[in-house]
């Protein structure tokens, strides 16, 4: 039964990369309404009114977020709204790695001078994000201006998938470091903001490793990976959040925050807390404010504190 299961699950992996393939393929010869169609269709018309696993994350994790705050019929536009901001990310990033010419057209960024600020003095930038719309053509579009682009990235459980991602993203000048193995993950982060780089960490997502700290996130408890404020206090880099938001007319805005000083905190609660939570406020406030972006599928709230994590 297990090598059944395994078998169906390796079909189902070279499934999806056949489609993602096709799609790129797809998308040098269509214009990109037929391409944004074809991918609504699977992910809004199928996966949506399917629901299944990701539907009932969104909808459990928006509960938690917001609990009678949000009216029912909020809460099921957000839930259909995670799956059709999806659809656009998916492509989207599609059309911009196939005609990179588009790229620049509907992309403005404010705030850009607290990058800069923070690279003169020449020990990198660690740029704290989040899952929020296209995360990923954010960075793309800073390699292109130039930037040198790190991001920490989990890796995905189809080793072929994680190969086809990263090949896609070099071409914007774009490095990604995978967080396992641990020890190789942090020499490359280290050497990365050593050489005066940028280094995206997505804080918005369940950490179920050790180097981790609980902070408040939407009034619950979250396990938050403490790697910003350790790498920051390590190398002395500047800690810099940056957010990808949309416009109404369809434009794509990127937003870089004023340098987030790491102070440290008490010396009876768990190390990096204190920075950690400041930054993740600076997230919930992003999330907030562009509800219907963020990637609401995840079990943020998945782990719990326990006595002894209380207690360091």
């Amino acid at each position: 039964m297990r090598r059944v299961q395994d078998f169906l699950k390796q079909v189902n992996r070279a499934l999806v990369r056949g489609a993602l393939a096709w799609l790129f393929f797809l998308a040098r010869i269509v214009p990109i309404g037929m391409v944004y169609a074809l991918v609504r269709f699977v992910v809004v018309g199928v996966l949506y009114k399917t629901g299944g696993r990701l539907k009932r994350h969104a909808k459990n994790g928006i509960q938690t977020a917001f609990g009678s705050r949000m009216s029912r019929d909020r809460r099921e536009w957000l839930i259909r709204q995670t799956f059709e901001q999806l659809a656009h990310v998916i492509a989207e990033g599609v059309h911009y790695i196939v005609r990179e010419r588009d790229f620049d057209r509907r992309i403005r960024m404010s705030g850009e001078e607290h990058l800069k600020s923070v690279l003169s003095r020449g020990r990198g930038v660690i740029a704290v994000t989040a899952h929020l719309g296209n995360f990923p053509l954010m960075m793309g579009w800073l390699a292109r201006q130039g930037y040198k682009v790190n991001v920490l990235m989990r890796p995905m459980r189809d080793p072929g998938m994680n190969e086809f991602v990263v090949a896609k993203f070099r071409p914007f000048g774009g490095k990604m470091i995978l967080t396992v193995p641990e020890r190789e993950c942090v020499q490359k982060s280290l050497r990365a903001l050593r050489r005066n780089e940028i280094l995206f960490i997505l804080i918005d997502q369940n950490y179920g490793a050790q180097a981790r700290v609980f902070v408040d996130f939407f009034r619950h408890k979250a396990a938050t990976g403490a790697s910003p404020a350790a790498f920051a206090r390590r190398t002395g880099a500047g800690v810099v959040p940056v957010f990808f938001t949309r416009e109404d007319n369809g434009g794509i805005h990127i937003i870089a925050e004023p340098e987030v000083v790491m102070k440290g905190g008490p010396a009876d609660q768990a190390p990096y807390q204190e920075d950690m939570q400041r930054l993740t406020s600076v997230v919930e406030e992003y999330i907030r404010r562009y509800p219907e972006l963020w990637s609401w599928m995840h079990n943020r709230w998945k782990s719990r504190e326990t006595r002894e994590e209380n207690r360091e």
